[in-house]
Parts: C-alpha cells; sequence; structure tokens
C-alpha cells in the first residue's frame, strides 16, 4: 500500500500537472511572478564576435580545490586495531603488543574496494595510516607500533601500500588521514627525561586550561621536553609523503588531520607551520608537476579544506567555500586561526571570507566509522541519496566512509549498497532535459550580445564555458522551454567558481505553458559549485532560473540541468513507510464485503490538486458535510490541511463514542497529521466524519495494518543531557502488541563526536508478545573542552519483519556543556 501511494501520487502529478507553491515556499500561498517585457536572447541572436570575460574574485579555488568541488564524491577508509576490536577509539590497548590488537590473517583486498569506489562514481580515497591509538597501517621506520610487528604476511605486510598500488592501478586520488593526536607514543605530552609530567589542567573562570606545573613557562616546558613528538609526527610525515609506493603514482592531494586530541597530562601543542612545510615540500604546487598544493584539513589558518560542523554529511542549505583566515591570530599550534562560521550544527562559510576553504562533508555508510559486528549494516540508498542532495547539492563535497572487515574485505552488503548508490546518481542524472532536441534556452541579457558568453553554453557539459550578464548588472535570468510538458523533480545550478563564488541570491520557478504566472519551485542565497534542487514531482514546460550578485560582480553560470530522480532519490514523502496509505481519491467499492476506501454521505466535497498535499490530492467540505472511510487494520491516522478559516470535525469510529478535532491553527499548513486514532482490534473497521463549524480538508489516512505488530517510535523527538550522563529513553508500541518485534537503537553524530557521547552503546531493542514499552540507554561522555551544547542523535533501525518504525524514529539529544555553565 505504501508503493501504491508513491505511485499514486506520480500519477496524480503527472496527469494534473497542477501545483501551488506553499510545499516549497511554506507560505500557503501560490507564489507567482510575472515576466511580461522581458526580451529573451537565444544563441543565434547574438554575433560572432569575442568579449573580454569578467572580472574574477581575489578568493579563488586553486587547481586541487576546484577539482575536488567538480569531482563531488570521496570515501574515507577507516581501517587499523579498532576493527578487530569493535572499537571507535583506542583509548583501552595498553601494553598490548601490535600483534593482539591488530589481527588480519587474510590478504588485505584493496582492489575490490577501490574498484568498487570508481565505478560507483568516487574520485578520491583518504585512509586512516594512523588513528588516535598511533598504530601504523605501513611498515615505519619511526615506530614498531605498526603493522610490520605483527603476523600480516609474515611481518611483510604493508596495508597502506597495498591501497595505493590498487589506486595507482584505477587513478584514484588519495587523501592521507594521518592522526596528530597519539595515544601511544611515549613522545605525545610533554614530560622529562624522568617521565615526569611537566603539564597540568586547571579551571580558570569555569574553563578548563592546560598549564605548566610548579611556575614553569611554555618555553621551559619545551626545553624540559625530553622526547619532540612535533619532530617525531614529522617524521613519519615524511616517511610516507618522500615514498612513491605511497599515494596514487605516489602523490597525496589532502592530508586529513583530525582535531581530537588529548590535554592534561596528554596535553601536547602542534607545530603545524613545520607540518604543512614538510607535506608541501613533497606534495606541494611545483613538485614533480604539480599545478597546486596539497589540501589541508584541520589545518587552522592554512586550512583549505574544511569540516562542515557534523558527521551526519550535511552542509547547510545555503552554505559559502569561503572562510576568514588569520595567519596572525593566536591559535594553540604556532598556525593562525580560522572562522567558518558555525551555525547550528554546519560550517556556512562567509560570503566575505578571505580565503577558498572546500566544504567537506564526512559521514559513515553504517553507524561507525570502524567496522564492528554490530554496525555493519549500510544505510539505505533513501539515506544516502538525502546526503548527496544536501551535501554535493549545497555546494559540498560528500566524504563518505566504507569500513573493511576484520578479514580486510568491505562486507558484500556495503559494497553492493555503493554500487547502488552509485547508479543511482548516475540514472538520476543522465537525461538533461534541457538538452533535448526540442528544448531551447534563453536568457535576459548575455555579456556583449556575443556567441562567448551565451546561454547554450550551460548546457554543454563543459565548465570552462559560461553565461554571464554585462558588467553593471547584478541580476540575470535564463528561461528553459523543455519543448513540451516533461515531468522532472531536480534543477540542477553550476556557478563558474573559476571566477569565484559571488551569487547571493536565487530563485527556481516553472509553469505549465509559455505564458502566465510562474510557480515558485525553490529559492535560496548561494549556488557555489553546485545546487541542487529537489522537489516533488512536477510536469511542466518552462523553467526560469533568476540569479543575483551584490554590487559590482556579474553572475557567471557555467552548468543548468533538468533532471527527473530515480526512485530511491525522490524527495521524501509524509506517509511513514510500512503503513498502508488510502487517498482521498480512493472511493469505495460497496460491492466488495472487505473494501476500503472513502464514500461521501452528504456535502460537496472539492477536490485540490497539488505535490503539498499527501498524495498529491485533498478534499474539502463545509459544515454538516459527512463522509466515511472503511479500513483494515489496528490504528488509523487523518491527513490534511490545518488553516486559520478552518474549523472542528467529529469522528467516530465503529459507532463509539465521537471525539472532536480542531483544524484551525495560526498558519496555513498542508499535508499534516491532525487526527490519531487509539489502538484498535487489528480487522475492518469504519470511520465517520462529520464537519461541524468550519471547512475541514483532509488528504487520505495512513493506517497500521500489519497483523497487529503495531509501530515502534521513541516516546519523545528530543532530550537534554548532562556531560557523563546515562539515561534511559522509552521505546513506545502502539498499533498492537502481538508477537515478538526488535528493532536497534543507534546513535549518529550531529555537531558533537566520539569524545562527546557513546558511540558504540548500539542497543537491540525487544519488546515481547504484549509488551508495549521497552527502555534503552543513551550515554554523554565528561568532554572539558568548552565547546558550548552540542547535538547528537539516536535512531531506532534494523526492524524485524513487518515492524513499522514510527513518527519518532530519531530523536536529539542535546549535551549541556559543563564549561559554558550549563550541566548539573
Amino acid at each position: 500500500m505504501y508503493e501504491k501511494y508513491l505511485n499514486k501520487k506520480r500519477l496524480i502529478l503527472l496527469l494534473t500537472g497542477v501545483i501551488t507553491a506553499s510545499a516549497f515556499s511554506g507560505t500557503g500561498s501560490m507564489a507567482q511572478v510575472s515576466d511580461e517585457g522581458v526580451s529573451w536572447l537565444s544563441d543565434m541572436e547574438l554575433s560572432q564576435g569575442e568579449g573580454a570575460p569578467p572580472q574574477a574574485d581575489t578568493v579563488l579555488p586553486d587547481d586541487n580545490q576546484y577539482k575536488y568541488q567538480k569531482d563531488e564524491l570521496a570515501a574515507f577508509c577507516h581501517f587499523g586495531p579498532n576493527t578487530f576490536n569493535e572499537v571507535e577509539w583506542g583509548e583501552a590497548y595498553g601494553d598490548k603488543s601490535p600483534n593482539e590488537i591488530f589481527r588480519l590473517k587474510d590478504s588485505f583486498d584493496a582492489k575490490t574496494l577501490v574498484q568498487t569506489l570508481k565505478e560507483a562514481g568516487f574520485k578520491k580515497l583518504i585512509v586512516t595510516a594512523k588513528h588516535h591509538d598511533g598504530f601504523c597501517i605501513w611498515a615505519s621506520d619511526s615506530t614498531t607500533y605498526d603493522v610490520a610487528a605483527t603476523d600480516y604476511k609474515n611481518g611483510n605486510g604493508d596495508v597502506l601500500a597495498e591501497i595505493s598500488a590498487a589506486c595507482t592501478e584505477a587513478n584514484m586520488d588519495m587523501g592521507l588521514y594521518l592522526s596528530p593526536w597519539d595515544i601511544h607514543d611515549s613522545s605525545y605530552g610533554y614530560k622529562d627525561q624522568n617521565g615526569n609530567v611537566l603539564v597540568k589542567t586547571v579551571e580558570r573562570n569555569g574553563t578548563k586550561e592546560n598549564v605548566p606545573i610548579d611556575g614553569l613557562n611554555w618555553e621551559q616546558v619545551r626545553e624540559r621536553d625530553a622526547k619532540d613528538y612535533n619532530e617525531f609526527y614529522n617524521t613519519q610525515l615524511t616517511e610516507i609523503l618522500s615514498n612513491d609506493k605511497y599515494g596514487n603514482n605516489g602523490k597525496f592531494v589532502e592530508v586529513w588531520m583530525d582535531g581530537a586530541k588529548g590535554s592534561g597530562s596528554n596535553y601536547q601543542e602542534y607545530d603545524f607551520k613545520k607540518w604543512f612545510e614538510t607535506i608541501q615540500k613533497y606534495e606541494g604546487k611545483g613538485v614533480g608537476g604539480r599545478t597546486a598544493n596539497c589540501m589541508l584539513f584541520g589545518a587552522d589558518s592554512y586550512t583549505t579544506v574544511r569540516w562542515i560542523g557534523n558527521e551526519k554529511g550535511y552542509a547547510a542549505k545555503n552554505t559559502w567555500a569561503k572562510s576568514t583566515a588569520d595567519p596572525n591570530g593566536s591559535g594553540k599550534n604556532n598556525a593562525g586561526t580560522i572562522n567558518s562560521y558555525n551555525q547550528d550544527g554546519f560550517t556556512v562559510g562567509s560570503e566575505t571570507g578571505n580565503q577558498w576553504t572546500v566544504p567537506e562533508a564526512d559521514a559513515r555508510i553504517t553507524s561507525g566509522w570502524f567496522w564492528g559486528n554490530n554496525k555493519k549494516t549500510p544505510k539505505t540508498v533513501k539515506e544516502l541519496g538525502d546526503m548527496y542532495f544536501n551535501s554535493v547539492g549545497n555546494n559540498a563535497t560528500l566524504l563518505l566512509n566504507i569500513p573493511p572487515n576484520d578479514k580486510g574485505k568491505v562486507e558484500p552488503a556495503i559494497l553492493e549498497r555503493v554500487t547502488e548508490f552509485g547508479e543511482n546518481v548516475k540514472n538520476t542524472f543522465k537525461t538533461n532535459l534541457a538538452k533535448d532536441e526540442a528544448a531551447s534556452i534563453k536568457a535576459s541579457s548575455v555579456r556583449g550580445n556575443v556567441r562567448q558568453f551565451k546561454p547554450g553554453n550551460v548546457i554543454d557539459g563543459r565548465d570552462d564555458t559560461y553565461w554571464t550578464t554585462p558588467d553593471g548588472t547584478r541580476e540575470g535570468s535564463l528561461l528553459i522551454d523543455l519543448g513540451a510538458e516533461k515531468t522532472f523533480d531536480v534543477v540542477s545550478v553550476e556557478e563558474a567558481i573559476q571566477f569565484g563564488q559571488r551569487i547571493n541570491s536565487y530563485r527556481v520557478e516553472y509553469r505549465k505553458g509559455t505564458r502566465g504566472p510562474w510557480m515558485l519551485m525553490d529559492s535560496g542565497q548561494t549556488i557555489g559549485a553546485k545546487r541542487l534542487c529537489r522537489s516533488d514531482v512536477l510536469k511542466a514546460r518552462q523553467i526560469k532560473i533568476t540569479v543575483s550578485t551584490p554590487e559590482g560582480k556579474v553572475p557567471v553560470l557555467s552548468e543548468v540541468g533538468v533532471y527527473k530522480a530515480t526512485r530511491e532519490f525522490e524527495k521524501e514523502t509524509v506517509v511513514t513507510a510500512g503503513m498502508d496509505f488510502i487517498d482521498i481519491t480512493d472511493e469505495l467499492e460497496t460491492d466488495k464485503a472487505d473494501a476500503i476506501g472513502f464514500q461521501v454521505q452528504s456535502g460537496t466535497w472539492t477536490q485540490e490538486y497539488g505535490s503539498n498535499f499527501a498524495g498529491g490530492t485533498s478534499k474539502w467540505a463545509n459544515p454538516s458535510a459527512k463522509l466515511t472511510l472503511k479500513f483494515h487494520g489496528s490504528k488509523v491516522y487523518l491527513l490534511g490541511t490545518l488553516d486559520p478559516g478552518h474549523g472542528k470535525a467529529e469522528i467516530q469510529i465503529d459507532g463509539k463514542a465521537p471525539v472532536t478535532v480542531n483544524t484551525r491553527s495560526e498558519k496555513r499548513k498542508t499535508g499534516q497529521r491532525w487526527f490519531e486514532s487509539g489502538d484498535l482490534e487489528d480487522g475492518n473497521h469504519t470511520l465517520t466524519l462529520t464537519v461541524k463549524d468550519g471547512p475541514i480538508g483532509i488528504d487520505g489516512a495512513m493506517v497500521i495494518n500489519n497483523g497487529g505488530k503495531g509501530m515502534i517510535g521513541l516516546e519523545q523527538s528530543s532530550y537534554t543531557m548532562n556531560e557523563d550522563e546515562t539515561r534511559d529513553v522509552k521505546i513506545i508500541r502502539v498499533g498492537g502488541t502481538t508477537g515478538k518485534v526488535t528493532a536497534k537503537l543507534e546513535p549518529n553524530p550531529g555537531n558533537a563526536v566520539q569524545g562527546s557521547y557513546n558511540t558504540e552503546l548500539i542497543t537491540k531493542v525487544v519488546l515481547e508478545d504484549g509488551e508495549s514499552e521497552a527502555t534503552a540507554q543513551v550515554q554523554t561522555k565528561r568532554n572539558t573542552d568548552k565547546t558550548g551544547n552540542e547535538w547528537f542523535t539516536v535512531e531506532l533501525t534494523e526492524p524485524s519483519e513487518d515492524l513499522i518504525l514510527g513518527l519518532n524514529q530519531t530523536a536529539k539529544i542535546t549535551i549541556k556543556d559543563m564549561e559554558s555553565g550549563g550541566g548539573e
């Protein structure tokens, strides 16, 4: 029935081609704009001459940054001792030998990993050569805490070299993750020759600080430090970067320095400047024909690839690829400071930033960074699609972690999901309707009125050609005529970022024919490398894209496209997966005993169409109108419209006592769940609805119909916790308690990451026959850094057969930061 709902919604939208803009603007009114008086210019109306290109901005991507944003997709590979011990951070290995913590017996299968990624469209692989535990997956000359000290290939193994060889064969770019934090090596932190700690943690004005002991100053601490960790780390960088057997043909395009680090007795300041000099010595501009410096992640003012602010794979809708760097700022690592403007869990960048920083959205295909038996189930294609549209589609790159297992191979289910994801990306963007033979494209103005800058450049598949406008104009529009009404749900717009990122306002509109008002599909601020506007399925002939820039700059677009997403990549619907959906247009067949559907009893029920309605349709009626719904199941929900002008409905099920529901609200909202029945005996039921004192709008009904197994969800959609707290969260079962059902409750990062909560507390939730409640634990950790309040989520996953995951499938957990005055 859920699939029937999806098909019905598509069919209705295709047949009608009618939609209101309220689904996108949130205003509840149709956004209509006329373009009377615009003289649209086609390619053929322009002269053959050449003109001067627009002036480029001062803040631009270098060649590596430009390529990365155009490549869009990169993969992470977390592999090491944590894989074999099924943890995320290896903080408890103590004095265990390398052979005890790294137990790889079979050959590492790098070829399958790399080939699968490349065929799926990934262009780069970043490898954790050393994670926080300090273990090296290459044969290192600087430590015996490495793969060479294990039985892997009789001590002759080198996983980093094996992955490098596979990437070289496939010509896939490589990135190096080398954790600055090293829990194992004795040089990490500040200690004298007798092993006495030289740094301690104190609290000043409610803030934790790392300070020298016994009145020492920092210069004296460094002088007494017996072992120089910065030199040790620099040696490891040199080992890898100077050796041509590592990297793609001996080359790394990005070095990743994770921000996690120790404190107190394990506190360490990093000599970033020294490290960066080493990196660029081997990987920088001019070395071996390289045209740009190696990109740096987590490098203070030297940062050229920045963290997006969370580990969900999502960028903010309006994301700038520019940050404000201050090389002379008073940072902790002798490398200045950088501000990438963190807002609500996203680094949004700045329109006026002075340094290009590629927004990189990292995420995990499973629930963990490292493989584990309890965290090896991949996310769905739909979840990965949402990541893609909310990262790549918001001017970021997507860095997706693909973890090998303890056999050195990627789980078949994960490989299959990577392939499915890649196929959906390819198939969604395979056919650009704007390039159809019957389609045409025109512009409101063209720079110099010459074909060099013609509107047709934006559909030629080339990034080095573009459409732009005359100097002095701050706004321009493109008109795409598909030649006939076509079905689509994605419009792609790409800024020519070789001139900088400058567009600060955009609108995408559509209409059925060639005349009349426009309806809004999407609007916002930034375009950048790519803006993907995704909506419910539309049917229209013309699309208009309008972009604006600040004073003194002209808009420059390189590519646009109009596409129909694959089924798995379509925008999420309001109907809960697994529930039956009975559309308001599903009329009851009265001659069938077990028929389901709606039947009008009295009054006039006026039908409306629009993607903002559940199922694409709705009906409304005035007071005294009545209808009935026959359904089979154990619980029913009604979906429809809330509105300032709407009124109350009286609802009765199976002739029992009626209840009154008020659908009046301060603002108009469509596709809303405005009635929920109690639990019913699994079987046939009749619902009667009578309109009382104002109009009622109804789209349809959702029904739990799974033999009484019911639906589970979290009791609340959000929780607030202190640091270092354990809490039981309640899982509620509704719509029946027949039989034993199971699911998993697993944590997922927001802007809080591993050090702030227990990432490994994945609980199997079990409700036995007859049980309607269960609990599962969530744990936060003590983080002595002053971070401000952070958040992560817990999510119900992997339901047993026929069990429905309900309306609070995910809950947000806010952690009150003790150092900021929160907590108890």
